[in-house]
């Protein structure tokens, strides 16, 4: 996905393509993901990445927490929102 992601990305695109100048991010591969979407639907779209991004950080966040930050029922409609936006995604990316 890397190559693919870097030959459709252009620096006007609004998206950063790498995370601290290494490797590429994670908007930038949702964003490509979503690339073929319709300009009246990419609006609607780009709340569900920043959604999804937000919903990472956060359980990424909770794997370094002594205690667990979540009760199990938070944790398993937290992870299946993140379930449900990549099935958007991937079915919009024809997968």
């Amino acid at each position: 996905m890397s190559l693919a992601v870097r030959a459709w990305h252009k620096p006007t695109s609004g998206v950063d393509l790498y995370v601290e100048g290494k490797k590429i991010g994670r908007a930038a591969r949702l964003a490509f993901l979503s690339r073929e979407v319709s300009p009246a639907y990419a609006v609607a779209l780009q709340t569900d990445r920043d959604l999804l991004q937000s919903t990472f950080y956060r359980l990424n966040a909770a794997t370094h927490d002594l205690e667990a930050p979540f009760t199990a029922l938070e944790a398993d409609l937290l992870l299946s929102r993140v379930s449900f936006l990549i099935h958007i995604l991937l079915r919009l990316a024809g997968h």
